[in-house]
């Protein structure tokens, strides 16, 4: 088995969280590190340098492409975002889920609306059209194996005016390519005072980088990793 490359779509001001996610690479097997979009200065990574829409999802979803279409990369990579941290040693990335797409929907309650509910069941719909009934929800903040070529795909399933920024691209992917998985509950923490879950793997948000589970994140990777230069973190 070929050792996956990792990608990172990145956006500009991107905050310290990603150099610790950088050091726990090193509990998994991998090869080179893109980052898609911006890099730090302080990052020894390869960067792939993309525009900036100054909207997060037309961002994301831009730099990622950007990522999967550099041929120089591994046909199978690591999708990683910057504020994802793998805890514990493994030989390869598990494929999680979080069950069927339709009740995650449901679960934000008949009254939610946000860009990210209506991604969901737009690609809940286009699934539904496609012949897939009932697809799973890969909506998780963990990383993701993805095959670059598989991936680029994804742009020919979509109507003739969709834009891919506009659906959940993960579990488009996911589904369309029927790589299953295992159940999980999402290991995104926002609270200050919420302790790093025991698992594989926890998520940050801009508050809880500030409280129990940025502290446990810097305890737990502490040393410098090849994709940093040597200088002490702020």
């Amino acid at each position: 088995m070929v050792t996956p490359d990792v990608i990172y779509p990145v956006r500009a001001g991107v905050g310290e969280y990603l150099r610790y996610s950088l050091r726990s690479l090193d509990n998994v097997p991998h090869g080179e590190v893109v980052l898609s979009g911006f890099s730090p200065s302080w990052a020894t990574c390869r960067r792939l340098k993309g525009a900036r829409d100054y909207n997060s999802f037309i961002d994301s979803s831009n730099n990622a492409m950007r990522a999967m279409q550099d041929e120089s990369l591994t046909d199978d990579v690591i999708w990683m975002m910057d504020d994802v941290y793998i805890l514990r040693p493994m030989e390869q990335i598990p494929v999680l889920h979080r069950g069927e797409l339709e009740r995650v929907i449901k679960s934000y309650g008949a009254g939610a609306r946000s860009r990210y509910l209506m991604n969901m069941q737009r690609t809940l719909d286009l699934l539904r059209e496609l012949g897939i009934g009932d697809p799973l929800c890969y909506e998780l903040h963990v990383p993701l194996m993805v095959n670059r070529h598989a991936y680029q795909q994804l742009r020919e399933v979509l109507p003739a005016s969709g834009k891919l920024w506009e659906y959940s691209r993960r579990t488009l992917y996911g589904n369309l390519n029927n790589i299953g998985g295992e159940k999980s509950q999402d290991v995104k923490v926002t609270s200050k005072n919420t302790h790093v879950p025991a698992g594989r793997f926890v998520s940050s948000s801009a508050t809880s980088w500030h409280g129990r589970v940025g502290r446990g994140v810097r305890l737990t990777f502490p040393h410098p990793c090849k994709w940093e230069k040597p200088v002490n973190p702020s």
